[in-house]
């Protein structure tokens, strides 16, 4: 069975299920632009038929009795007790928005938006940006030599720039590119490359900051 973690690809990027050959899909809402606490797991109905139930409320049974319980149908036996509901909507009305907006749309200007990223930060000093990839989807990691990820972005968090900084859910491909901890950069359709601009200045002043007082000790 093949399982898909498509967290970080289902606003960045146009995806066709039934084109992807997988078993299973799951990504989540908050990603989305929706709230936390909800997300979707999707698959073909084989691969779904062979899910057992592993928390139990109403709604998911047929019949009980003290000798016996039946299952409903999919997808209500593995739904069990009230559902988040409002959490269901409003991860439809997210849906909705990034629709109305354009998925296309949204996937061609941060495609601009991360290429811009990646040309302005290679520019400062000892930065390295992690991996190489054919096509890179809403993001952008990176490591600046003498500088500690979670020290830069400290710094730079009280500029108005928020970046990600640790191993960021992935350390089997940290460890595949050598290191243990990176900053990330995630630009998003709201962002402008103005934006981009100035945080890439903040990111060289922190770095600066960061290695001048390294020095010093």
């Amino acid at each position: 069975l093949f399982v898909l973690d498509g967290a970080q690809i289902m606003r960045h990027g146009v995806v066709d299920i039934a084109d992807l050959g997988v078993d299973y899909l799951a990504f989540s809402g908050h990603k989305m632009m929706a709230g936390t606490g909800i997300g979707a797991l999707c698959g073909t109905r084989d691969a779904l038929e062979m899910l057992a139930p592993r928390d139990f409320g109403g709604e998911m049974v047929g019949k009980v009795t003290q000798a016996l319980t039946t299952w409903e149908e999919l997808p209500l036996r593995l739904e069990a007790g009230t559902p988040n509901y409002v959490g269901a909507i409003a991860l439809g009305a997210a849906c909705d928005y990034l629709c109305a907006l354009g998925r296309e749309e949204i996937a061609a200007y941060e495609s601009e938006l991360v290429n811009h990223a990646v040309g302005v930060l290679g520019k400062i000093e000892g930065l390295h940006i992690a991996g190489s990839p054919r096509e890179r989807a809403g993001l952008v990691s990176f490591t600046i030599d003498d500088v500690h990820p979670l020290d830069l972005c400290t710094l730079i968090d009280a500029r108005g720039v928020a970046l990600r900084s640790g191993h960021n859910c992935a350390q089997p491909v940290l460890d595949w590119l050598g290191t243990s901890s990176v900053a990330r950069l995630s630009p998003a359709f709201y962002n402008t490359t103005v934006e981009i601009d100035f945080a890439a200045s903040q990111i060289d002043r922190a770095a600066q900051m960061l290695r001048a007082a390294r020095s010093r000790k």
